[in-house]
């Protein structure tokens, strides 16, 4: 699975909104000076990383985590642990994807999953990984799979009709789940009425009611 890795050793920058001037009579936008020089920095400063790995395909879902560490300010107090000022983290990380797209992946729709961060940190500096997003996959290798072929196979002896698609899967097991429930009792109640009765362990009426309600619209999908 490619990856790119790598810390840039620069301050974090938040993507600064475009500006209008006119020319000739015309309004025309452009991208403040600011926003120009982080982006063209954070290239090449991930150049070589990227000459090494190579770049993202089209069409591959992609998994971005950032970290982005700022100077503590020394008259801060003592207590405050963590950047709750502006810049917005989401700025920082629009510059950065920006900087990114069409250098290391084509598109930045591409991106499916993003872990982003802000923090206190010296230097300052940009922590980025970017990699093939295999979140299934990885949860498939980690023992899951040998689970959903158990349900499947449960499934298939008690409908008769095997389950082919991880969406209807999901539901099975939640509609499962809540018949399991709705059998037992044993989801603890959060009426108030259940404190008077006598029943240490099922659900009372209400409860019931709700369950059952659930199991129906789960079976209509």
């Amino acid at each position: 699975m490619k990856s790119i890795e790598c810390v840039i050793m620069a301050e974090p920058t938040a993507k600064g909104r475009p500006r209008s001037t006119v020319i000739n009579g015309h309004v025309r936008n452009y991208t403040p000076a600011k926003t120009r020089n982080a982006e063209s920095m954070i290239q090449a400063l991930i150049r070589e990383e990227v000459m090494t790995k190579g770049t993202f395909d089209t069409g591959v879902p992609l998994r971005v985590d950032a970290t982005f560490y700022r100077e503590r300010p020394k008259s801060l107090k003592k207590s405050v642990t963590m950047p709750v000022t502006k810049p917005d983290l989401d700025n920082y990380f629009k510059l950065l994807a920006d900087a990114m797209n069409k250098y290391i992946f084509p598109d930045d729709s591409q991106l499916t999953t993003v872990n982003i961060k802000k923090r206190f940190g010296t230097p300052p500096r940009i922590e980025v990984k970017i990699r093939e997003d295999e979140e299934i996959k990885e949860k498939l290798e980690d023992g899951e799979l040998d689970e959903l072929n158990n349900v499947q196979k449960m499934h298939t002896v008690n409908s008769k009709q095997p389950v082919n698609t991880f969406d209807s899967l999901a539901n099975f097991v939640q509609r499962e789940t809540l018949q399991r429930v709705f059998d037992w009792g044993n989801e603890e109640c959060p009426h108030v009425h259940y404190v008077l009765s006598n029943r240490p362990k099922h659900a009372c009426d209400l409860c019931w009611q709700e369950l059952a309600k659930e199991i129906k619209e789960l079976e209509c999908k």
